[in-house]
């Protein structure tokens, strides 16, 4: 199944309040502004590969971390060692 933006988008959101990121630090650590990233995370605006690939940096995650099946990424927000790291 395709991964649309509007799930890619919610992937991204979560990634970077995982971070605890606010929307305005994370833009501007990929030169982007803050409504462009708004828009990126509410599935409104397509993101290119680089900026994709410089959040998932910034979010210390892979790439592929944002196209895992539902399932797997259910599973590793239940893992004991996310919800210690978000404590």
């Amino acid at each position: 199944m395709a991964l649309d933006a509007i799930t890619l988008g919610r992937r991204l959101r979560e990634a970077r309040e995982n971070r605890r990121l606010t929307q305005d630090k994370a833009a501007r650590a990929i030169g982007l502004s803050r409504t462009g990233l708004v828009h990126i995370e509410s599935g409104k605006r397509s993101l290119s590969t680089l900026e994709l690939s410089q959040l998932a940096k910034l979010y210390h995650r892979s790439v592929a971390d944002f196209f895992a099946e539902d399932q797997v990424q259910a599973n590793r927000e239940d893992d004991p060692l996310v919800i210690i790291h978000r404590l």
